[in-house]
């Protein structure tokens, strides 16, 4: 009966990814989601890519344009820890995620 109680915290991740063509809509790639901040960020990379399909093969980056950190490759090589959790790789980068072609 306790852990109705125990709340878990959750991160605010806002996602985007790259225009395609001059008719791609932008506004309807930029999303704000939710997510348990104990997750990896492997996890939290493969619940964006079910949110932006066309960007499985694309690169990926945290943070903004002054400081950001590469995620993944557009090989799909893994730049960081993909075992470190959310919590920690967003302690010091914008909770940003972009896909970029």
């Amino acid at each position: 009966m306790r852990n109705l109680f125990i709340s878990k915290k959750m991160i605010e991740i806002e996602s985007d990814r790259m225009s395609v063509c001059m008719a791609d809509d932008m506004y309807k790639h930029n999303i704000f989601s939710e997510f348990p901040e104990n997750i990896s960020m492997e996890v939290l990379i493969n619940k964006l890519l079910e949110i932006h399909p066309l960007t499985k093969h694309w690169a990926v980056w945290a943070g903004n344009h002054e400081t950001h950190i590469h995620i993944k490759d557009i090989d799909g090589n893994w730049l960081i820890d993909k075992k470190m959790t959310i919590k920690k790789f967003f302690r010091d980068v914008d909770k940003y995620v972009y896909f970029y072609r």
